[in-house]
């Protein structure tokens, strides 16, 4: 990784962050807040990936994907999050990784293939 992938990802990680905390933020006060908050983080995450795998931005240089790719959405979305919401909901625990996990999916898929619908036309993948 050269020097410029790293200065893009590492600021495109405080973004990430930024965003996912003023998802929370947003949230606290609905009921189930900060659950809902790790869902929607998770799954926007999940299609804003999709969407640029899919399309590949072409013509954008390696180290601005990678900032967004690695650095934005990767510090945006969070297992991490996921694991604790999960532990502390005993009796929905179960689903809410399993709902996590297929509507990430879900969203993956819908992200990519809008990204290819969008993509240049002779694009190869």
């Amino acid at each position: 990784m050269k020097i410029w992938s790293i200065v893009a990802v590492a600021l495109g990680g405080a973004l990430g962050t930024l965003g996912r905390i003023g998802a929370d933020l947003a949230m606290v006060e609905l009921p189930g807040g900060h659950e809902l908050a790790t869902l929607t983080v998770n799954l926007l995450g999940s299609l804003g990936l999709g969407l640029v795998i899919g399309h590949g931005l072409p013509g954008i240089a390696s180290a601005l994907r990678e900032g967004i790719t690695i650095g934005v959405l990767g510090s945006y979305t969070t297992m991490s999050g996921v694991v604790v919401v999960a532990l502390g909901l005993p009796s929905l625990g179960l689903a809410y990784v399993l709902a996590t996990v297929i509507l990430g999916l879900a969203s993956a898929w819908l992200g990519y293939a809008w990204g290819r619908k969008l993509s240049p036309p002779g694009r190869v993948s």
